[in-house]
């Protein structure tokens, strides 16, 4: 009876499940100000329940680890795409660790075939654009369902050119 009553007062909205994290399901980071972790929290499970596997630094970081070196190589290494969540917040700090995050996601930027996208400038609460994401093209606004369909469809849709699973699948091995 304990153990019933116990589980009847368990917050029954939780999180979602992270269902993108199926094999060889597209691995995004989410690069962000601090002042916007709530907002990028829901809007990370909206995209989680679009299918994509959402890697998060306060979810996926183990004790331990030295946060810093590990999110560079996650950029680097480990995610099929980067979005940045620009919003007043990000564009009126001037300096912030997301702006380290931006550096490397468009350095590796660098190494993609043109015809791929890796690194996806949207927008939560307008504001101006980050001038170092002006060359991108950053029209997705994240505040509504059909932009989050929109910005999941891009991904989805770019991830099945297939020289995108074959140039990860070589850099990861």
């Amino acid at each position: 009876q304990l153990y019933a009553t116990y589980q009847a007062t368990l917050d029954t909205t939780a999180r979602p499940p992270e269902v993108g994290h199926a094999e060889g399901a597209p691995k995004v980071f989410l690069c962000y100000a601090d002042e916007d972790r709530d907002a990028v929290e829901t809007f990370g499970d909206a995209l989680n329940s679009q299918g994509l596997a959402i890697w998060r630094d306060k979810q996926n970081l183990r004790a331990g680890e030295n946060w810093d070196r590990v999110l560079v190589d996650v950029i680097r290494k480990r995610v099929d795409y980067v979005v940045v969540v620009q919003s007043p917040r990000m564009a009126g700090r001037l300096e912030g660790y997301f702006r380290k995050e931006i550096k490397v996601a468009l350095d590796r930027y660098t190494m993609f075939d043109k015809d791929f996208v890796f690194v996806l400038p949207v927008l939560l609460d307008g504001g101006p654009l980050m001038r170092e994401l002006e060359q991108l093209h950053s029209g997705i606004d994240i505040t509504t369902p059909a932009g989050i369909e929109m910005l999941a469809k891009t991904i989805l849709d770019d991830w099945e050119k297939p020289r995108r699973r074959t140039s990860t699948r070589a850099d990861s091995a």
